[in-house]
């Protein structure tokens, strides 16, 4: 096709997974639209099971505007599927526009070119974990079907779930897979009472004439906090609306995210951490953390 506006989303994967697809290029179609979104490997002849370097590619836009609309709403699906997958990606926060569309990760909007539609076959061996690519339709296209809008907060816990996928040591993973949880976290106000106490001893450390301005801030800073529910009784309701009783291993939801936090805390702020309680908890924690995300548009598709 050489007329018109495409999309091309440009993406890097975590160096612990591939999708598995033995040719460099797959189809995805959306069957209630007719629409063809293109995966392909960037810039060499190789299989998509072989790269981490990838891109989605649709055309057949009249203008810009469309195109771009359009390529938003398929990167957020993307971005849902692979978090259901528990596929760290790299998206970039490049600004979208016209140019070279080969340059940059993320959206880029282009005239569209001819193409050519050769496809290779075979692949070499490939370490890591393989996530067959029809997993990866079945679940953007569930995602670009439901079309649910990434909110900041999801936003930002999306970055840090991939960021932890990139992650080496396995505390900087862990840690990076609390702080996502954390990072939705809407803390409630406390009820009446608690927030009357509270109140109280803020009044009884303003008028310490014992303490320094400099304490009496910092004193009342924290006092304040404790108007709303703590981060772990707020992400302790967050899973439990969320997931319900599901379980991770033989521990239900809930004792998993407070096991989980309790570890980060100790981890953060210097106390010794047996190694070996990172590694029993991390992966039911990057499977949590990803239900979490994935809740409540996406947990119906994908693994179980």
């Amino acid at each position: 096709m050489g007329s018109g506006f495409s999309f091309r989303v440009k993406f890097r994967i975590d160096h612990t997974n591939r999708l598995q697809c033995e040719q460099s290029q797959c189809d995805l179609v959306d069957p209630a639209s007719g629409k063809v979104a293109r995966l392909a490997v960037t810039g060499k002849d190789a299989a998509i099971t072989e790269s981490r370097a990838l891109t989605l590619t649709a055309d057949g836009w009249d203008d810009e505007e469309a195109a771009t609309g359009s390529g938003l709403q398929y990167e957020s699906a993307l971005r849902r599927a692979l978090v259901r997958l528990r596929i760290g990606a790299v998206f970039g926060r490049e600004p979208y526009g016209l140019g070279p569309p080969q340059d940059q990760l993320g959206l880029v909007v282009f005239k569209t070119l001819p193409t050519s539609a050769g496809a290779r076959a075979g692949a070499g061996v490939v370490a890591g974990t393989l996530v067959p690519v029809c997993q990866l339709e079945e679940v953007f296209l569930a995602a670009l079907r439901r079309n649910v809008r990434i909110n900041e907060r999801e936003d930002l816990a999306m970055d840090l779930f991939n960021a932890a996928m990139f992650a080496g040591p396995a505390e900087a993973k862990f840690v990076s897979l609390v702080v996502a949880l954390e990072s939705l976290a809407e803390p409630a106000p406390r009820g009446e009472a608690a927030r009357c106490h509270v109140r109280s001893m803020i009044e009884l450390t303003e008028g310490c004439a014992n303490l320094s301005d400099k304490e009496k801030q910092s004193l009342v800073g924290s006092l304040r906090w404790l108007h709303a529910d703590s981060i772990r009784q707020t992400l302790r309701k967050m899973v439990h609306e969320k997931l319900g009783e599901r379980r991770y291993g033989d521990v239900p939801a809930v004792k998993l995210c407070e096991k989980c936090y309790d570890i980060r805390c100790e981890l953060v702020h210097g106390r010794k951490v047996d190694g070996k309680r990172v590694r029993e908890n991390i992966n039911h924690l990057e499977h949590l953390v990803s239900d979490i995300l994935s809740a409540p548009v996406l947990l119906d598709v994908g693994p179980r």
